[in-house]
C-alpha cells in the first residue's frame, strides 16, 4: 500500500509541475493578449473566460486522466483526492513563482499598470462606440482605478491570507474532481 501512495504523490508532483507551467504561460500569454491584441468587447471577454477557466479546465481534465492511468487506472476517492491536491498544491507554487515572482519582479514589473491602462482604455473605447455618455464612462473608470487599486495595494497579512483562502479551494476542489474521477479497482463494490 505504501507503494501505491508514494507513486501518486511523485505522480501528483509531476503532473502539478506541468499543469503550473501551463496555467503561467496561459495567464503570461493572456496578459498579452489583453494589452496588446483584444479590441472589442467580445474579444476581451472571450479570452478571459478561455484562457482564465476554459483552457486550465481542459488541462486538468486531461491531466487527471494522465495521472490515473499512470498510475495503473484505478484509485479510490482517498487516493485521488490526495493526488489531485497535490498536483493542484504543486501547480499553485509553480504559479507563484513562475507568474507571481519571475514575470511580475523580472520580466513585466510594471504588469499591473500595463493591465489597468489596456483595460481602461479599451473599455473607453468600447463605451464610446457603444454611444455611453461621459459621465457614465467616468463612473466606470473610477471603479476599474479602485479595483486596481486594491491589487497594487496588498499588505503581507492580505498575502499569506489570500493563499491560506487559495489552499481552502484547492482542497474543495481536489474532493469535487477526486469524486469525478475516482475508478475503484474491479471487484470492489463501493458502499452507497
Amino acid at each position: 500500500m505504501s507503494n501505491i501512495r508514494q507513486t501518486i504523490r511523485i505522480n501528483g508532483l509531476k503532473s502539478g509541475l506541468v499543469l503550473g507551467l501551463i496555467i503561467t504561460a496561459l495567464y503570461i500569454f493572456y496578459f498579452y493578449f489583453l494589452v496588446d491584441i483584444a479590441e472589442s468587447a467580445i474579444t476581451l471577454a472571450m479570452g478571459q473566460v478561455a484562457f482564465s477557466y476554459m483552457l486550465p479546465f481542459f488541462a486538468i481534465t486531461y491531466l487527471c486522466f494522465w495521472f490515473r492511468q499512470k498510475i495503473g487506472g484505478h484509485w479510490n476517492f482517498r487516493q485521488a483526492t490526495t493526488g489531485i491536491f497535490i498536483m493542484f498544491l504543486s501547480a499553485y507554487v509553480v504559479y507563484l513563482l513562475g507568474f507571481g515572482l519571475v514575470f511580475s519582479k523580472f520580466i513585466e514589473p510594471n504588469n499591473i499598470l500595463k493591465t489597468e491602462n489596456a483595460t481602461i482604455q479599451k473599455k473607453i473605447a468600447i463605451l464610446q462606440k457603444n454611444g455611453t455618455d461621459p459621465k457614465t464612462i467616468q463612473g466606470v473608470i473610477g471603479d476599474l482605478k479602485k479595483d486596481f487599486s486594491n491589487k497594487e495595494n496588498t499588505t503581507v497579512i492580505k498575502s499569506i491570507q489570500g493563499i491560506i483562502e487559495y489552499i481552502i479551494l484547492i482542497f474543495v476542489l481536489a474532493l469535487v474532481f477526486g469524486a469525478l474521477f475516482k475508478r475503484d479497482p474491479p471487484g470492489i463494490v463501493a458502499i452507497k
